[in-house]
C-alpha cells in the first residue's frame, strides 16, 4: 500500500502540465461535443472538425474504453465561449508553455528527470508517454521508441543496482526455481496464483514481495551462468504502454513478446533443438520481409537473424555442430538442414543450406576443410575454438 501511495504521489507530480495552459486541435469531423464526460445521459451542445483549435479546460482522472478506443474525456472550449466535454481519441493535445516544442522534445526532456537506475520509474515514464502521445499523433511511434530507450537502459542498470548484488534475493530467486521446477525462466511466473509451494513462500516471504514488486514494474527474472538479473517484459509494453495504439513498431513489440516469452539459452548455448532454431531462423526473417523500413528492423532483427543463422551452420560454445570428440556432423541437425530445404525454399539461406549439406553428403558428414572455408567466405565466422581437435 505504502508503495502505490507513493507511486501515486510520482504520477500526480509528473503527469500533466497544467491542464488551464494547454491547447488542442480536433483530429476528427464532426466529433460530439456534451454536456457531460460519458456517451450516456448526455446531451450533444456541439461539434468540433478536424483542425479545430480548442482551449483545454479540464479532464477526467481516468480514461474511459469506447470501442476499441481508449481515452480521456476532455473539457474544451470551442466556437468562441462554447464548453463541453469531447473524447480525447480525437484531441491532439499541445502545451502553451511548451509552444515551439514537439511533443518528442517535451518527453525527452520529462524522462531527463527520472531516475534511471530506479525500477519504478519506468510506471512513471508509461504514464507520461500514454498522456503525451495519441494513437492520431504523429509522433507516437518515435515517441515510443524513447520510451523504450529509456525501459531497457532502467531494466540494465537497476538490476545490476536492485538485483545481481542482492544475495538474498539471488537465493530466494535460486531456491524458487529449484522448487517450481522452472530452470532458468522465470520462476515467478508459476509461483503466482498458485496454491502450492507454501514451504517455500513462508520461507521467503519477504523477498517473494519485494521481486514481485519489480515484476510490477514491466520486468522478467532470467539466470546465466548462476546469477539472476532483470530482463525486458514485452508483454508487459504491450498491455499496459501500447494498448490503443496501432503501429508497425508495435507489431514488432508483440512480435517480441511470442519470440522472447521462454529463454532459448544461456551460457553460451541453446536449449531448444536445432530444428526449433531453423523454425525461430525463418520466423524472424519473415517478419523482416513483412516489415522492411520498419528502423528496428534493419537495427535489430537482420542481425539477429544472421546471428541465428551463424549459430545454425557452425554452433556455439556449449552446442556444437558435431559430438564431443567426433568430427561428423550431429544427426538432429542432417535432419533439420534436410528439413529447411524442403520446407524453406523462399528464404534467403535455402541456397547456402542447399550447397553445405550437399558438401556435407561428399563428405560423408565429416566436417571439411571445404564446408569450413565456404561457410566463412559467405560472411559467417567460423572460429577455430568451435573446429573439432582434428581439424584445428
Amino acid at each position: 500500500m505504502k508503495r502505490t501511495l507513493f507511486i501515486g504521489c510520482l504520477l500526480l507530480a509528473f503527469v500533466g502540465t497544467g491542464i488551464a495552459q494547454q491547447t488542442g486541435t480536433i483530429t476528427g469531423d464532426k466529433v460530439r461535443v456534451r454536456t457531460k464526460p460519458t456517451t450516456t445521459n448526455s446531451e450533444t451542445v456541439g461539434y468540433v472538425n478536424k483542425g479545430d483549435k480548442v482551449t483545454i479546460l479540464d479532464k477526467t482522472s481516468k480514461q474511459e474504453k469506447i470501442g476499441s478506443m481508449e481515452d480521456y474525456w476532455y473539457k474544451i472550449e470551442f466556437d468562441g465561449s462554447k464548453q463541453g466535454w469531447t473524447f480525447g481519441h480525437f484531441v491532439k493535445i499541445v502545451s502553451a508553455e511548451n509552444k515551439g516544442s514537439s511533443t518528442l522534445e517535451i518527453y525527452k526532456e520529462f524522462l531527463k528527470g527520472l531516475d534511471n537506475t530506479n525500477i519504478a520509474s519506468i510506471a512513471i515514464a508509461k504514464e507520461k508517454y500514454r498522456d503525451i502521445f495519441k494513437n492520431s499523433d504523429e509522433n507516437a511511434e518515435e515517441g515510443f521508441r524513447i520510451f523504450r530507450i529509456y525501459y531497457t537502459g532502467t531494466v540494465r542498470k537497476a538490476s545490476y543496482r536492485s538485483l545481481f548484488k542482492n544475495k538474498d534475493l539471488q537465493k530466494a530467486l535460486n531456491d524458487i526455481g529449484k522448487t517450481v521446477n522452472e530452470g532458468r525462466e522465470d520462476p515467478l511466473d508459476k509461483l503466482s496464483g498458485s496454491k502450492d509451494f507454501k514451504d517455500i513462500k513462508k520461507t521467503y516471504k519477504n523477498e517473494i514481495q519485494i521481486l514481485y514488486e519489480y515484476k510490477s514494474n514491466g520486468i522478467r527474472y532470467s539466470c546465466g551462468e548462476g546469477t539472476w538479473y532483470f530482463i525486458e517484459d514485452n508483454e508487459y509494453i504491450v498491455k499496459e504502454v501500447l494498448d490503443g495504439f496501432s503501429f508497425d513498431l508495435k507489431n514488432y513489440i508483440y512480435f517480441l513478446a511470442k519470440e522472447m516469452k521462454y529463454t532459448i539459452g544461456q551460457d553460451a548455448g541453446y536449449s531448444i533443438t536445432w530444428d526449433e532454431l531453423r523454425q525461430r531462423i525463418i520466423r524472424w526473417e519473415q517478419f523482416s520481409q513483412k516489415y522492411p523500413e520498419l528502423e528496428e528492423v534493419k537495427r535489430e532483427v537482420i542481425p539477429k537473424t544472421k546471428t541465428m543463422m551463424g549459430h545454425y551452420l557452425i554452433g556455439i560454445d556449449n552446442t556444437r555442430i558435431y559430438e564431443w570428440g567426433k568430427t561428423e556432423l550431429k544427426q538432429d541437425l542432417r535432419n533439420s538442414y534436410h528439413n529447411f530445404i524442403k520446407e524453406n525454399t523462399e528464404s534467403k539461406y535455402h541456397e547456402l543450406v542447399s550447397k553445405i549439406y550437399q558438401m556435407y553428403l561428399d563428405s560423408n558428414f565429416e566436417i571439411s576443410d571445404e564446408i569450413i572455408n565456404y561457410i566463412r567466405t559467405s560472411g559467417f565466422r567460423f572460429n577455430n575454438h568451435l573446429l573439432p581437435k582434428q581439424k584445428k
